[in-house]
């Protein structure tokens, strides 16, 4: 694996956005600055055309020295003098491959660089300042559901590393206490099961008088992620015990069948 620098990665307005927050939690900041950082993996050596090919598809976007915070964005408790530079990367969530970088991927591949394996890109934070922990400042912009935080440049390269051989298919024994044993699994595979999902489960695998799979857990955890919004917003409802004529989904498009005009999106 090697990397390709790109150019900024944030537009001012969405940097100033993160200049913010982060100052919140840290009043030492004085910069912050961002770029593309692009973790190329090859099934060899890239010869110098390669390289150069590769440096040309991955420069775009604004350039960097176009982008340089101004004046208004330094924090005046911090020093000039005092300040120290720490860089922190936010990269898709290890273990995952982003839309990004398949498509990116493929239009390698139809450029010629077949011996390109993958191309990801990670978000690279800059900040200049004082008393600045990179792994707080990371975990306050990157999302914890679909993003990880990088302090260490060595670790770069878990992000596009091989998963390996897909693990066997597991069973959950649930045993005499189903509730706990899937509270813990749901701990363990990251599955974010609510205490009524958890409910469930122990019913209705009690009903089919087996164990579950590690697999089946999982699918039901996404399902229940992905489809939330239509389960829950569709769902009847009560307000002190009255039930609602309208879901919540329905209360939701009436501001726009009330008013459709001039809506460009709903």
């Amino acid at each position: 694996m090697f990397t390709v620098l790109g150019r900024a990665a944030l537009s001012p307005s969405r940097r100033a956005r993160s200049f913010a927050k982060l100052q919140a939690i840290a009043p030492g900041l004085a910069m912050l600055d961002t770029r593309w950082a692009h973790l190329v993996v090859m099934s060899r050596e890239p010869t110098p055309d390669e390289q150069r090919q590769l440096t040309h598809m991955l420069t775009y976007g604004p350039e960097v020295a176009d982008m340089t915070p101004s004046g208004a964005m330094i924090s005046a408790p911090a020093t000039v003098a005092a300040a120290a530079t720490t860089t922190f990367w936010i990269a898709p969530r290890i273990g995952t491959t982003s839309p990004w970088s398949s498509k990116a991927t493929d239009i390698a591949h139809v450029c010629g660089l077949e011996a390109v394996v993958r191309i990801e890109r990670v978000l690279a934070y800059t900040a200049t300042g004082v008393a600045l922990v990179p792994a707080t400042l990371g975990a306050a912009l990157a999302d914890r559901m679909t993003e990880t935080v990088i302090v260490d440049p060595a670790h770069l390269e878990r992000v596009v590393a091989s998963a390996g051989e897909p693990r066997p298919l597991a069973t959950v024994a649930l045993g005499s206490d189903p509730a706990r044993v899937l509270r813990e699994a749901s701990t363990r595979l990251g599955l974010a099961l609510a205490d009524d999902e958890i409910g469930y489960l122990a019913r209705r695998y009690g009903e089919l008088r087996r164990d579950p799979t590690d697999v089946e857990l999982m699918m039901f955890a996404q399902a229940n992620s992905e489809h939330c919004r239509h389960k829950i917003f569709n769902a009847s409802w009560h307000v002190d015990g009255a039930p609602q004529v309208q879901s919540l989904f329905e209360l939701i498009k009436a501001s726009t069948a009330a008013s459709p005009t001039g809506v460009r999106s709903a």
